[in-house]
């Protein structure tokens, strides 16, 4: 990445004093109904980003070509090249797959192995804003 893009990529943090000062997320999930936990996954260093800043920020000085549809990706000897279903190609020194769950680049380059693990759980993604009194209680949950 190029250094002014890393320099910014703090502004796209979730919570940037969090990650300032070390926290480490756990990703524990709870059973709404009775507030206790039902899975736990270990603390880490983990870094939340907000989706849609680190899209605008990660689009800075690169021309896209939108709509275009991944049909394969080969080695080559300096990097690799990418097919696309209106028959176009592209060359690069690395390929990243940003393509979500149902990703296709994983799929090309794991073939045997691109499924995804079902885990028994449902999000919901909403934004809501509060006051310090009621956000502390939730914040020893997980920082």
């Amino acid at each position: 990445m190029l250094d002014d893009i890393v320099t910014r990529l703090p502004k796209t943090y979730v919570n940037r004093a969090a990650v300032e000062a070390g926290e480490k997320g756990s990703f524990t999930f709870f059973e709404l109904s009775t507030g206790k936990a039902k899975w736990h996954v270990p603390a880490a260093e983990r870094i939340w980003v907000y989706r849609e800043k680190l899209r605008k920020l990660l689009l800075c000085g690169i021309d896209v070509e939108w709509s275009k549809t991944l049909t394969d990706i080969k080695p080559t000897s300096d990097g690799f090249e990418a097919t696309f279903a209106d028959g176009s190609s592209e060359l690069g020194s690395m390929v990243v797959g940003c393509d979500g769950a149902k990703s296709l680049v994983r799929r090309i380059l794991h073939p045997q192995d691109y499924e995804n693990d079902i885990l028994p759980v449902r999000f919901i993604g909403t934004g809501v804003v509060y006051n310090k009194e009621d956000v502390d209680p939730i914040l020893t949950l997980d920082p």
